[in-house]
């Protein structure tokens, strides 16, 4: 019985959020609009539905959490392409918020950088937003290359939104 409503649960989340991909190629700059962000809402809507819906102990949660915080970091970048910051805010934290409840620290720590991030470009804040990429590449023989990648490229934006040029 608790396969089958795992299995049940991970089918109807993959239905609703599958719905994402029809808006796709609406979630840059310069393509988003208000109708992908209203489909995206929606998506959303339905999501916390059948999350509420769902029993607490069903194995099948974590995995439509999860798509829950893709689709809410989505629509908090389109939020934030379209000037709604305050939005875009409050859908970081309700995506990192569905990524630790769906144990996905990794996701949530994301979530969180980006919600930061844009914090710091709205406050005009360029110390600050250097903290964390530069506390990231000071830490000695920590592992993912990748990581270390992305600090650097993040140390770039910045540097880029300052106006320096070196």
């Amino acid at each position: 019985a608790a396969q089958l409503a795992r299995a049940e649960l991970q089918q109807a989340g993959t239905a609703i959020f599958a719905r994402i991909d029809a808006v796709r190629s609406q979630t840059a700059p310069g393509t988003v609009t208000p109708e992908s962000i209203a489909t995206i809402e929606k998506i959303l809507s339905d999501g916390d539905a059948l999350i509420a819906s769902a029993a607490p102990g069903n194995e099948g949660l974590p995995d439509v959490l999860y798509l829950a915080g893709a689709a809410a970091r989505t629509l908090a970048g389109c939020y934030a392409i379209s000037g709604r910051n305050d939005e875009a805010l409050r859908s970081y934290a309700k995506g990192a918020d569905y990524f630790t409840r769906a144990g996905e620290q990794a996701q949530a720590d994301d979530c969180r950088n980006r919600a930061s991030s844009l914090e710091q470009k709205l406050t005009g804040s360029l110390d600050a937003a250097a903290a964390q990429p530069l506390a990231s590449l000071n830490k000695p023989g920590e592992g993912d290359p990748f990581a270390r990648i992305k600090a650097l490229m993040d140390l770039c934006d910045i540097a880029r939104e300052a106006g320096d040029t070196f």
